[in-house]
């Protein structure tokens, strides 16, 4: 499981984007991570668990895409 910086204030695309620097040291233009167009199938389901592991929310509404 991958965490996001409870502090961040991105949209996903660029979250997704740092970490794969981070992961790679490659650097990664943010226009081509859209989700946009994509057909359903193809796009990640997200879940949000808080710090005790409950579940807060999950799907891709949840991440606004």
């Amino acid at each position: 499981m991958v965490r996001v910086e409870p502090n961040f204030k991105g949209v996903m695309e660029e979250w997704l984007g740092n970490r794969l620097r981070k992961l790679t040291g490659e650097a990664i233009p943010l226009n081509t991570l859209s989700f946009k167009g994509l057909i359903d199938h193809l796009k990640m389901n997200f879940r949000v668990i808080d710090d005790e592991g409950r579940l807060l929310d999950y799907g891709l509404h949840s991440m606004g895409i």
